[in-house]
């Protein structure tokens, strides 16, 4: 129990030690991202990833659920205790609980396994004016639904955060990348009537493609870095993910974290349009 007591306090003053880092907090505000290296211990990054690779061997289509492999694209929802570990065993519920606020209930987020494999949008044509926001438009699962039809909505939430499980091998690696302070630019040129269009159309909606430089800008962040670093996005930063022109296939888990304004234990379930028209609003920065 001693022992338990103290891992918890070195987890905690970690967390502490983060947070008062003033680059940290300059980087969410201004650019709406920030990347931490080493965060998550190896130990953790192992199991994840021996776990991952020993479902990819089976290949089994019913656990990847989100299959695409005409593009070298495998994701897919995990549920097993050493998936959540990778969020709850490390510092990030104390780091939140500073960047958000205190509530009632642990910090809690669902992961998600993403692969890419070589060749993954090689030759084809660039993601990088496809960009996205996560969870807009209708849902279409059957636990979001009103009779037939899909339930309009933003499901947005708080922030994304991007666990490395492998390391980075250069630019278009099958890395994620993004457009610093896009949060601020689609806050600005979000009207009612545009968030009306997100929650019953969706993507199609976002103002990407012939319209992306115009406002989120044309210089894009490649998320490059060693396995268990880190990066925390703001909700509302546009990204999307290269061509994976290496070798190697590149593992990445992804967590969609709330804090106490959202009252749903399900980060995607709820619709916050405040924090859409102002993206900083629910963070201590």
């Amino acid at each position: 129990m001693e022992l338990i007591i103290i891992i918890l306090c070195v987890v905690k003053e970690h967390a502490k030690h983060v947070y008062n880092d003033k680059h940290l907090r300059e980087s969410l505000a201004k650019y709406g991202m920030v990347h931490i290296p080493g965060a998550i211990p190896p130990d953790l990054i192992r199991k994840a990833l021996y776990d991952t690779n020993r479902h990819l061997s089976t290949f089994d289509k019913k656990y990847f659920a989100f299959n695409d492999p005409g593009i070298n694209k495998f994701s897919y929802d995990v549920r097993a205790p050493i998936y959540y570990d990778v969020f709850d065993k490390s510092f990030l519920p104390h780091l939140f609980h500073l960047l958000l606020g205190p509530m009632d209930r642990p910090y809690k987020a669902d992961p998600q396994v993403a692969m890419r494999f070589p060749g993954y949008y090689c030759g084809a044509e660039s993601n990088k004016k496809m960009w996205h926001l996560d969870g807009v438009g209708p849902s279409t699962n059957s636990n979001k639904t009103e009779g037939s039809k899909p339930i309009p909505g933003v499901h947005n939430f708080d922030a994304l955060v991007v666990v490395l499980l492998s390391d980075s091998h250069g630019k278009y690696s099958g890395e994620l990348a993004s457009f610093p302070q896009s949060h601020i630019r689609l806050s600005k040129w979000l009207t009612p009537e545009r968030l009306h269009e997100w929650r019953y159309t969706g993507i199609e909606k976002l103002p990407n493609r012939e319209k992306s430089d115009e406002v989120v800008g044309e210089r894009s962040h490649h998320f490059l870095g060693k396995s268990g670093d880190i990066f925390l996005l703001n909700y509302m930063i546009a990204h999307y993910v290269e061509c994976n022109d290496s070798p190697h296939i590149r593992y990445n888990m992804y967590f969609r974290v709330t804090g106490p304004t959202f009252h749903s234990y399900v980060a995607n379930y709820q619709e916050q349009p405040a924090s859409l028209f102002d993206p900083l609003k629910n963070w201590r920065i």
